[in-house]
């Protein structure tokens, strides 16, 4: 009798992956706590190595989450490839979440004195373009994800057309790019290099998620090339600056490192592959057994709040570490309280933001139903109120920052736009239309002041009101603009509107 091929199916990387994210997120966090080590709880100097070495790997966690969600993304475009919904769904998922953390987050900075100000400052830490200008690398991932969200459509078109030759055309391109902008530009390189060089680990997600989608069997003793590969890529990476030396004459970390890194960050595409994997096959054998099912539960609580974890996480430990000036032997309860603290505030955050999206896409079960529809009314007044109140704190806010730095004019026209948050609240509880269209100006203004104080700062304005054909088409481009952000805004309230019943 022939026995039966021992085979092991892919779709179990799907069912594991919550599982997977949050071992990941947590393996992130571990890497980014900084001084943690066992060694003053073990004189063991193998312990003490192996510690250092899987803390020290922990960043290949962001490659493991990018295989992941290259998989994910695969399924839900192959379900809907409607282009400006998948958009929406992606982009409404993680932008509330983030806008909502990185506001506190530079507010607070901002506040204890740790930033410059300036709104251009501000508002592009709050997008996360600031990454993309300064290389700064706090919430660098939200800006890596939100591009790779938009790119997606096209790599999933490619890699369907063309198969796995299109996915290796794709990475090759991403790679051949980054070597050519790192000759090119150094400076920009050593800016972005940390987010070009998981794009490939990405491509390789969505090229695999047909075959998980498929649930595609494969022979078990691929699990073997998988841990050989994994083995191999952590032996490169640990020894990544002896290999270097060895191979370039007159290597040197200090100098050099920039301008090799990718080669160390591309070792971590092939060993969060692996591990991904690997994982899911235990994951899926311990599930099976029904052993370890608490510790499985809590990893897959983790991952379900992986995304608002990694913001969180790093800059609660990091605060917490530096105002009260932790000695090195206690940072390893430091880091059990940072992520105790950072799970609490992660499902809160999530539960402020699902309640916001909730209501304000909110549509009655019944139309015909008049009480229901003034409930939903009044719940659509409320969300309209409340964010009205949230912009005039937020540009009071602002006002301050510009008088703190001299800038009287920006200042003045932060508090315009606080006393027409105000006006437009006022108006809409008793001149419905009036207070509509204040409400939108309102909208309208806090884009405008963006260019006013970019031209200000840039010396511009003074040209503009010397007079002159500058300052007519100046002010013509001007009420086009207003004109064009009023008209977005009443189309988009007419539209949410609709979804109420009056």
């Amino acid at each position: 009798m022939t026995k039966a091929k021992k085979t092991f199916n892919l779709f179990t990387i799907s069912e594991a992956r919550n599982v997977i994210f949050g071992i990941a997120t947590l393996w992130i966090g571990l890497f980014h706590s900084d001084g943690l080590t066992v060694a003053h709880y073990t004189d063991n100097q193998f312990l003490i190595e192996a510690f250092r070495l899987f803390k020290g790997t922990g960043n290949v966690g962001v490659d493991m989450f990018l295989f992941l969600s290259g998989i994910g993304l695969f399924f839900s475009f192959s379900k809907d490839s409607n282009v400006v919904s998948f958009w929406k769904k992606r982009l409404m998922r993680i932008l509330p979440t983030a806008f909502l953390i990185a506001t506190f987050y530079v507010c607070f900075r901002y506040v204890n004195g740790r930033f410059t100000s300036g709104f251009e400052f501000f508002f592009s830490r709050m997008t996360f373009t600031y990454f993309f200008l300064r290389g700064e690398r706090v919430f660098w991932f939200i800006s890596l994800i939100l591009v790779l969200y938009i790119v997606f459509p096209i790599f999933y078109k490619v890699i369907e057309k063309f198969k796995g030759l299109g996915m290796i055309g794709l990475v090759v391109l991403t790679v051949a790019f980054t070597m050519l902008l790192r000759a090119v530009s150094t400076g920009v390189y050593a800016n972005i290099e940390i987010a070009l060089c998981r794009i490939p680990v990405f491509i390789i997600g969505i090229w695999a998620g047909k075959f998980v989608m498929e649930k595609r069997e494969i022979d078990i003793r691929w699990l073997f090339a998988f841990l050989g590969a994994a083995i191999a890529s952590l032996v490169f990476i640990a020894n990544f600056s002896e290999i270097m030396q060895g191979a370039i004459p007159g290597y040197s970390k200090d100098t050099d490192e920039i301008m090799w890194i990718f080669l160390y960050r591309y070792a971590s595409c092939p060993l969060g592959i692996s591990l991904v994997v690997l994982d899911s096959y235990v994951i899926t054998e311990l599930r099976k057994r029904g052993q370890c099912n608490i510790l499985r539960n809590f990893f897959e609580f983790v991952g379900m709040y992986s995304m608002e974890y990694y913001m969180i996480y790093l800059n609660v430990n990091h605060y917490l570490e530096r105002i009260y000036d932790i000695d090195s032997e206690h940072l390893i309860m430091l880091y059990f309280g940072s992520c105790v603290i950072s799970l609490v505030l992660c499902v809160l955050v999530r539960k402020v933001c699902d309640f916001f999206m909730a209501y304000m896409q909110r549509q009655p079960k019944n139309p015909v139903d008049q009480t229901e529809g003034d409930l939903s009314m009044r719940w659509y007044n409320f969300l309209i109120y409340a964010g009205l109140y949230i912009l005039a704190v937020y540009d009071v806010f602002v006002a301050f920052m510009y008088f703190s730095d001299g800038l009287v004019i920006q200042g003045v026209f932060a508090l315009l736009i606080v006393v027409c948050a105000i006006a437009a609240k006022v108006m809409l509880t008793k001149r419905k239309e009036l207070g509509k269209l204040m409400l939108y100006i309102t909208l309208a203004l806090n884009p405008l002041l963006i260019i006013a104080d970019n031209l200000f700062r840039s010396g511009e304005m003074q040209t503009i009101m010397k007079g002159g054909k500058k300052s007519i088409l100046t002010i013509v481009v001007w009420i086009a603009v207003t004109a064009l952000i009023i008209y977005a805004n009443k189309k988009y309230f007419d539209k949410r509107e609709k979804l109420f019943v009056k």
